[in-house]
């Protein structure tokens, strides 16, 4: 007999806000990240920085531009103040350079010296390769595998977002709904809650970690219609498993996805800060021992960083 999870007396549920950074290219191959606050975040420094620039909304790109011209104390607390985001991480291009290494192994040729038409068709076996290794190497592996399903093949979802910037958005937003499943805090917590258990299965954690990631309101920057519907159906999905197959009754008003325009959500304004900071880090020399220093908890290709 499983349990029934009832509402709190608030009937409220906790929220995150997030937004996403990546080069202005549909086709290209870039890395992406996505930051996320939780609504619990003290927003004093964002609202400073307004107050500071006299708008209604301040982008990443702004922040940059005057830095050096802001009040250095402000600069401090906004550093501050990111620290509490969560950083997620896409980038291929190790996929890509293995996968290359392969083809070049086999023709014994570099690919730029190969016919155009067998170059095409190399670079775009690439493309397909890296695309599939970033959904691999995100949440959705572990969601699919906790669903029992395939119906989804990786291929499926590429086919479905159409071109490699949504794969990789979609990869990033993942890791913002299902956060508590790769959350090292989290799933010492989920671990605690079944100590009590005399018997559990592998099964019993992952619904844990699948509970617990249900719960939470997700807020997403307005803009990718697509690639938020598929988060929301992929967590449709998995309430449904949660109670079809574990029974667990998960109360009314939680796991609702939807989309915010940064100009009136100030959170996901932050999140537009946090998440272009955190790209400028990661695409500099070192970039990614600077983005861990900078942030408590970054997630590189769906796993947690450990500095």
């Amino acid at each position: 007999m499983g349990r029934i999870i009832l509402p709190d007396e608030s009937g409220s549920f906790p929220s995150t806000f997030a937004d996403d950074s990546y080069a202005d290219s549909l086709k290209a191959s870039t890395v992406t990240v996505l930051a996320q606050f939780p609504d619990s975040s003290d927003l004093t420094w964002h609202f400073e920085l307004l107050w500071q620039f006299r708008r209604s909304e301040v982008k990443y790109n702004d922040f940059r531009k005057r830095r050096h011209d802001l009040p250095p104390d402000l600069v401090r607390r906004v550093l501050r103040g990111l620290r509490g985001a969560v950083i997620a991480i896409s980038d291929d291009r190790q996929h890509r350079i293995e996968m290359e290494a392969r083809i070049v192994n086999i023709t014994k040729k570099p690919l730029g010296l190969l016919d155009a038409s067998i170059q095409k068709y190399f670079t775009d076996m690439i493309g397909n390769f890296a695309d599939e290794m970033v959904l691999l190497h995100s949440p959705i592996a572990r969601v699919e595998r906790f669903l029992g399903e395939s119906d989804d093949t990786f291929s499926g979802y590429s086919k479905r977002l159409g071109n490699p910037r949504n794969i990789r958005v979609f990869a990033c937003r993942a890791v913002g709904a299902f956060v508590e499943i790769v959350d090292p805090e989290n799933r010492r917590r989920a671990l605690e809650a079944l100590s009590d258990m005399r018997y559990f299965k592998s099964d019993d954690f992952d619904a844990q970690l699948m509970l617990d990631a249900q719960r939470p309101t997700r807020i997403f920057d307005k803009g990718n219609e697509k690639v938020t519907n598929m988060i929301r159906g992929l967590r449709r999905r998995v309430h449904d498993r949660l109670e079809d197959v574990h029974y667990l009754i998960l109360p009314e008003g939680s796991g609702i996805v939807d989309e915010a325009d940064s100009k009136v959500a100030n959170l996901v304004g932050a999140s537009d800060v946090a998440a272009g900071y955190a790209r400028d880090l990661y695409e500099s020399p070192d970039g990614l021992k600077k983005v861990s220093e900078a942030f408590d908890l970054v997630i590189l290709n769906g796993q947690v960083v450990r500095t």
